[in-house]
């Protein structure tokens, strides 16, 4: 059958191009401009705001580029400064300048390190750990660990953290770029925004009738209810009306620069504020093309093309060429539809909607579209803290394929109730491991990486985290720059630059803090020596390369300097992300020891750290101002 004749599509549309909608009288529009003449002045915005982002991109490379020259010549004395030879060189001419207490002063520090020496060459390796133990804890190695194995009473839960209160978020939301306004469309269009919100995701219909915004500020989204308690969960489809020129975006052959300017602002703030920060783009006409093009190329998002307003129209070559092969998914309307982009050899995948559908088929589809992340979690007699760690995953992580795997270290009851309470909660997120004993941080993690080798990406979060809306997609999405081994987000608690100063009081403030904090530093990101492990994200191949935690750090501390160490000797980036913001209580597995313990610990794994890569270790700096 012939196709159907279509709108004219621009030149940069990446999206099906449906039978346009009838037309309707629109008087906020520029009734008195020659319609011939809209391209040329879309043009000449074009050629104008491009220059000026021009300027600013290429004033800002100068920038990142004078900070790098800079960063690495700091890094290369850095590395002059750490080395032996160096610090021999400074203790040499230190003692000439001193005279004969110099020089005894020199032989003092050389008698200590050829002891050192000796002693980890004649002593056994078990025989060390055994003494390490007793001058550290006042126990052999093995009653330590039996007094670290006995069960210590908890706090009791509160109804909040009961299992059977906590809501799992479902999947991304979803951001409808509609071909009509919702009270001009049809059952056909809103049939994907009904599926989508049944199986309880969050949906938006933005038609597109833009509204006339103010000159010179970011304009306000028009919201409205259109229909409520779609889904088991009561999620509701609301209708947005993005400000821009009083146009119309299916009626114009091109999206005017200063409308798409003021449609992005808006909708930007707007998904901040109502914490729309993993969705989908489901776009039924290519009018709005280069609205969602800039999203994705800003936030990662999954789009759909969906031709529910293409009738029972056959895509023709053309249309397969532009304006599908750009898109994550296809809807079609009809299985016919869905055999001829399959006789024309599209790769995109495609599947079919029907009235009666369940809707659980369209939210596996947009499952199948993310890479398995494993969230992994030691616990050790932890369990208010932990309550609230996987509460917060479970409930803020719109990320659709993850699980949270549990490795329990301190084998006390309560906490394995509780897992293994949410495992059964839980079935397909929820996974727990429980050690027969302490593994300490190192080891506990090891195992957890081990039971993850499937999975694309893995997380290493601590018990005592508080995540908030957007935080696992946000951080995954600098991992698709290969350059990035480790990604982590700021906090109000670590020892380095990750620390910000924060505002809020008690836990019902975080998200709060977290939304306002991550919008005013949207896309903002820098390097940074180390990131510790309270929250670290990388591909499972870049864990692979790297290998395994060292357990030589016993308990804990030191992990994340030397697992950064060995990020940046593979070539890799450390980044910290301004745009992902997590609440770290800090120090709960650490609170249990004394602070001459803690002292003592910190001493002997720096010790570790410091021969294992012969440098001397520098503290962390928190950021200036």
């Amino acid at each position: 059958m012939k196709p159907q004749m279509r709108q004219p599509q621009d030149a940069n549309s990446a999206f099906p191009a449906p039978t346009p909608p009838p037309a309707r009288p629109n008087p906020t529009h520029d009734a008195g401009r020659d319609p011939r003449y809209e391209a040329e002045i879309a043009a000449i915005e074009r050629d104008l705001i491009a220059e000026i982002e021009r300027i600013e991109r290429e004033a800002a490379a100068r920038e990142r580029a004078l900070i790098a020259e800079r960063d690495a010549f700091r890094a290369q004395l850095q590395i002059a400064h750490d080395t032996k030879g160096w610090r021999a060189s400074v203790a040499y001419w230190n003692a000439r300048q001193r005279g004969l207490v110099g020089a005894l002063d020199l032989g003092g520090q050389l008698a200590t390190y050829l002891a050192r020496v000796g002693y980890h060459l004649g002593v056994p390796y078990r025989l060390r750990r055994d003494l390490w133990y007793r001058r550290h804890t006042g126990a052999s190695y093995q009653r330590y660990l039996r007094t670290l194995s006995q069960p210590r009473p908890s706090a009791p839960l509160d109804d909040a953290a009961n299992p059977e209160r906590v809501r799992k978020a479902v999947g991304p939301d979803a951001l409808i770029f509609a071909a009509r306004a919702w009270d001009d469309s049809d059952a056909r269009q809103r049939r994907a925004a009904r599926q989508l919100a049944a199986a309880g995701h969050r949906c938006r219909w933005l038609t597109p009738l833009l509204t006339l915004a103010p000159a010179g500020e970011i304009g306000a989204v028009a919201a409205r209810d259109v229909e409520a308690g779609v889904g088991a969960d009561g999620a509701e489809i609301v209708e947005l009306a993005l400000p821009g020129d009083g146009g119309d975006v299916t009626a114009r052959p091109v999206f005017r620069q200063t409308a798409l300017r003021h449609a992005l602002r808006a909708l930007r703030r707007y998904c901040f504020e109502h914490d729309l920060r993993e969705v989908v783009c489901v776009v039924q006409h290519p009018g709005w093309a280069p609205l969602v093009e800039a999203l994705r190329a800003a936030y990662g998002w999954k789009v759909f093309a969906d031709l529910a307003a293409d009738l029972d129209s056959e895509p023709s070559d053309a249309h397969v060429g532009e304006a599908l092969t750009a898109s994550d998914l296809i809807i079609a309307s009809a299985d016919s539809q869905r055999d001829g982009l399959a006789r024309q050899g599209l790769a995109t995948p495609a599947m079919t909607i029907a009235e009666g559908d369940p809707p659980e088929a369209l939210s596996a589809a947009v499952r199948g579209l993310y890479g398995r992340a494993t969230i992994i979690i030691v616990t050790y007699r932890n369990l208010e803290k932990t309550r609230l760690t996987l509460k917060s995953v479970l409930e803020q992580t719109r990320y659709p394929n993850y699980e949270a795997l549990l490795v329990d270290n301190g084998a006390d009851p309560d906490i394995r109730a509780y897992a293994r309470a949410m495992a059964e909660r839980f079935p397909a997120t929820v996974r727990c491991i429980f050690n027969a004993e302490n593994l300490g941080f190192a080891g506990a993690n090891n195992v957890g990486l081990r039971a993850a080798q499937d999975s694309e990406y893995v997380v290493l979060l601590n018990d005592d985290v508080i995540v908030t809306p957007g935080w696992l997609g946000a951080l995954l999405r600098y991992l698709a720059d290969p350059q990035i081994g480790l990604v982590g987000p700021v906090t109000n608690a670590a020892g380095n630059e990750a620390r910000i100063p924060v505002d809020y009081s008690d836990p019902d403030g975080i998200t709060a803090f977290a939304r306002a904090y991550t919008f005013a530093h949207d896309g903002a990101s820098f390097d940074i020596p180390v990131l510790a492990m309270f929250c670290l994200a990388m591909r499972q191949r870049t864990a692979a390369e790297l290998g395994e935690l060292d357990e030589r750090f016993r308990v804990g501390m030191f992990e994340d300097d030397d697992y950064a160490m060995r990020a940046r000797a593979a070539g890799y980036r450390l980044v910290c992300a301004e745009d992902v913001f997590v609440h770290h209580f800090g120090r709960s597995s650490f609170s249990q020891m004394s602070e001459e313990a803690h002292a003592r610990l910190f001493a002997a794994n720096r010790a570790v750290f410091e021969q294992k890569w012969g440098v001397l270790w520098q503290p962390h700096k928190y950021r200036e101002g």
